[in-house]
């Protein structure tokens, strides 16, 4: 995987990885994207579907990640944004599509999907599609109920309901 440090020169638009084998660590990932800020395109798959990484702390790394990412797809767990609101400052880069390696971590709770979406809209304001690449019913299921639920919330934010004005009176 340090191999691809070889091409830093490059002003290289996409990397695609798949199935890595030994997986690569996040600090590598955030290295990548730090390398090369003009990245739309980030796809990295471990070979073990087993290997998930916080999405918080890959955010941490904050304003030195990409400003021009529009596709990501790693091995993500998104566990922590079920909780509460994140403190997290909104991602800079205009990410419209988020792809899960492994969504199995997702809670099935009604109300901790809903944070899930709320959270993600609040950290990537252009996100459009969230998708998974594993092919298991309960992954697609969730991930399914995500995309309803973050379709939902961008057409409140689109077009926000309008209410007559006798009911303010």
């Amino acid at each position: 995987m340090d191999d691809i440090f070889e091409l830093k020169e490059k002003n290289l638009k996409h990397i695609y990885l798949v199935y890595l084998s030994p997986p690569p660590s996040m600090s590598l990932v955030q290295n990548v994207l730090v390398t090369w800020p003009m990245l739309e395109h980030l796809y990295i798959v471990p070979a073990d579907p087993e290997i998930e990484w916080d999405l918080g702390s890959l955010l941490s790394a904050g304003p030195a990640l990409g400003t021009c990412l529009r596709k990501l797809c790693l091995p993500l767990s998104l566990r922590s944004l079920a909780a509460a609101s994140t403190t997290l400052p909104p991602f800079k880069a205009p990410l419209h599509t988020l792809t899960l390696c492994n969504a199995g971590d997702i809670p099935g709770g009604q109300k901790e999907k809903h944070a899930i979406a709320r959270n993600l809209i609040t950290l990537f304001p252009r996100l459009i599609v969230i998708e998974t690449v594993s092919a298991q019913n309960d992954s697609c299921g969730h991930i399914r109920d995500l995309q309803v639920i973050i379709d939902a919330l961008r057409d409140c934010i689109t077009f926000p309901p309008s209410r007559p004005d006798f009911l303010y009176c």
